[in-house]
């Protein structure tokens, strides 16, 4: 695995405001991986190693929206974990897509007001309504 590549996605996410890492030696999956977080709430995290990959939390559509569109693959260690979709990094072809679904992440959970724990309704007629744009991911 080619470090630049991650590399160029790490520099791109970290650019934006709010946005921290951490480096956690033995994270999912038992090899190193980089943290990324928005204040408390983590958007994902970038295994390095072998197999450059992107894991992203986000929401079930969104998830199921990149899986359909060949984007995304469902996590390898947890498959039907229905909110997180990886992103191979293998190549400079890669960095953009990679970009582009941190940034979606990074704005969903920048734009939606936080309520405390257990202030839900549950009714998804009330939940925040997503950014225009913000339906899935692109490469631009």
């Amino acid at each position: 695995m080619d470090d630049e590549f991650l590399a160029a996605v790490k520099r791109a996410v970290l650019g934006w405001p709010g946005v921290e890492t951490t480096r956690i030696e033995h994270g999912p999956g038992g090899g190193p991986v980089a943290d990324y977080r928005v204040g408390r709430r983590q958007i994902g995290h970038i295994r390095h190693g072998n197999d450059g990959q992107a894991d992203l939390l986000v929401p079930i559509e969104v998830r199921d929206a990149l899986v359909r569109s060949g984007q995304a693959t469902p996590h390898p260690a947890f498959p039907d974990g229905r909110t997180v979709a990886s992103i191979p990094l293998r190549g400079p072809d890669d960095v953009p897509r990679g970009v582009a679904a941190f940034r979606a992440d990074v704005v969903r959970l920048t734009a939606a007001p936080r309520r405390p724990p257990g202030s839900g309704s549950g009714d998804p007629s009330l939940a925040p309504a997503r950014p225009a744009g913000v339906t899935g991911v692109t490469g631009s």
